[in-house]
């Protein structure tokens, strides 16, 4: 998915996918079956951001991995 979009750094790039594949194994681990990107829904997002604030996350931490899931969502 990342790898069509080259808008951006390579930087950025690399994050946004380790954003993608950490959210798509968090989701897994907890019994969310997801085929791709586009079906990410409320209730997904709901749950990895109470994940991450149950593991202490900084909340420009959680911010910064939204942001990624965002620009996902879009493309």
């Amino acid at each position: 998915m990342n790898d069509t979009h080259r808008e951006s750094s390579f930087s950025t790039r690399a994050t946004r996918s380790k954003v993608l594949n950490l959210a798509a194994t968090q989701l897994l681990s907890h019994g969310y079956r997801l085929r791709d990107p586009s079906g990410l829904k409320t209730k997904h997002i709901n749950h990895l951001v109470t994940r991450w604030q149950d593991e202490g996350l900084a909340p420009k931490t959680i911010k910064n991995r939204m942001a990624a899931l965002r620009w996902i969502a879009e493309k």
